[in-house]
Parts: C-alpha cells; sequence; structure tokens
C-alpha cells in the first residue's frame, strides 16, 4: 500500500531564537531611532539593551505581533520609539509642554523640553531643534522665545552614589535664588520690548505669537524682503542687549544685597 508523504510544519522558534533570527534588523532600526534623535552613546546603548530586553519578554510576544501590514524596519521603529519614550517618562517624569509653549507653537514646544527637560543650553539646543522641524530660527529668535517661557526645573532620578556628588555640587539655596533672578524673566522682557517702536512690537509679535514666517510680515507690511529682514535682526538684537544688560544688573546687585 503506497503512502502519502505530508509536509511536517517546522516547529515554532522559541523567543530567544525568534530575536535572534530577528537581530541584524532590530539593530538596523535601533541605530536609525538613535541617529534621528541624536542620542548620545551612553543614551543609545541603554537604549539597546533595553529593547533586546523587552524583545524578550514574554517569549519574544511583541515580535510575534508583526502581521506584515507593514515592513518589519516600520514596526520595530514604532516599537523602539515606544521603548524609548518608556525609558525618559521613568528616568524623568512625564513631560507635558506648559500652555504658553502650546500657544507659541511646535518650535517653543520643541525648545522648552530639550532646555528644561533635557538640561541643554541654548547653543546645543538651537541646532537640534532646526534640525528636527526643519526651521530656520535663528539663534536670536530662540533666545527670544525662550524668554518667553516660563522657567521648569527637571527631575532626574539618580542613585546613591551619584547623589552624594550631587549634594556636594550643587548649589546653596541663596546661590539658587541669585541664578533665578538673574535669568532672562517676563519683567526684562517687558522692559526691552518698551524701548522698542510700535511697529517693532508688532513685528516680534505677529512673528512669535502669530507664528508668520518673515517673509508672511514683509508682505503684510508691504516692505522690501531684504530690509525688513535687517530691521527684524536689529530689533532681535536690542531686545537681547537689553535683556542682558538687566540681567546682568540683577546678578551684580545681589552680593550687595546679602552683604546689608
Amino acid at each position: 500500500m503506497a503512502t502519502l508523504s505530508c509536509p511536517v510544519a517546522a516547529p515554532p522558534l522559541d523567543g530567544s531564537a525568534l530575536v535572534e533570527a530577528f537581530l541584524p534588523e532590530i539593530d538596523r532600526a535601533v541605530a536609525f531611532v538613535c541617529r534621528r534623535q541624536r542620542l548620545p552613546r551612553e543614551q543609545a546603548s541603554e537604549l539597546a539593551s533595553e529593547v533586546y530586553l523587552r524583545l524578550l519578554q514574554r517569549d519574544a510576544a511583541v515580535l510575534r505581533q508583526y502581521r506584515g501590514d507593514s515592513s518589519l524596519r516600520t514596526f520595530l521603529v514604532v516599537v523602539i520609539q515606544r521603548v524609548l519614550l518608556d525609558l525618559r517618562i521613568a528616568t524623568a517624569g512625564k513631560w507635558r509642554p506648559s500652555a504658553r509653549a502650546r500657544r507659541l507653537g511646535r518650535v517653543a514646544m520643541h525648545l522648552e523640553r530639550l532646555v528644561f527637560h533635557d538640561g541643554l543650553t541654548l547653543s546645543e539646543a538651537a541646532p537640534l531643534v532646526r534640525a528636527r522641524l526643519g526651521v530656520t530660527d535663528t539663534d536670536d529668535e530662540l533666545h527670544f522665545l525662550l524668554a518667553l517661557l516660563p522657567v521648569r526645573f527637571r527631575r532626574r532620578m539618580v542613585g546613591d552614589d551619584e547623589l552624594d556628588h550631587l549634594r556636594a555640587a550643587t548649589p546653596d539655596a541663596e546661590e539658587t535664588l541669585v541664578r533665578a533672578s538673574a535669568a532672562p524673566g517676563p519683567r526684562a522682557l517687558a522692559t526691552a520690548l518698551r524701548a522698542l517702536s510700535g511697529e517693532d512690537r508688532r513685528m516680534l509679535s505677529l512673528r512669535f505669537a502669530r507664528g508668520l514666517r518673515l517673509c508672511e510680515i514683509a508682505r503684510l507690511q508691504r516692505a522690501d524682503e531684504k530690509a525688513f529682514y535687517r530691521r527684524f535682526h536689529r530689533a532681535l538684537a536690542t531686545v537681547r542687549a537689553s535683556v542682558d544688560v538687566q540681567t546682568d544688573a540683577a546678578a551684580s546687585l545681589k552680593p550687595l544685597q546679602r552683604r546689608r
């Protein structure tokens, strides 16, 4: 009697074997997210480790959810971005933009996060804002925008060893107050704006409060674009210089007040 030969289905891979089978694609997706987010080497390494652990959990349950509706690369990038968000929430708490940043638009919200959440200086944050959002805001424009935002303090989770180091290196309460009073604030900005002409104040309002581009404002005011650009940057430079003078004056007065 003849027998029918039926193909036997291969046994499914276990979780670790499945992750290993897709490891090259996982590595490429992790590298892509790290480049796009411009993560430093230490954070990139931490993200990669967390991604591997997450993918191995529950017998690679996340990978088994892939059904081919998109490319595997796209699927993995979405998963890795979620892991990165979870890491950031775990280490620094969930970040929400301030109401003022939301009113000022996406550039202000991104700048606020980079400076007050990620702890970057303005010179470090400015090129990231331009690269990630595809905008052309100058450093002076971003400095002005930052002065419009409320000062916020970030939360960090650290170990005992780092906590001891931070305790020794952190300024005391009095020095912290001095630094806070020396930072550009709404009062200094308001004083600087009052020194401008009404037309220049309207120009800045249209640029930052309404979010219009300079070429659009120039067309609204029927002004020559090149001359308008020069006038805009002169107004910004005037505001920044005035704020800097007031900031330096406030900082120099604090030691005198303490001696009294």
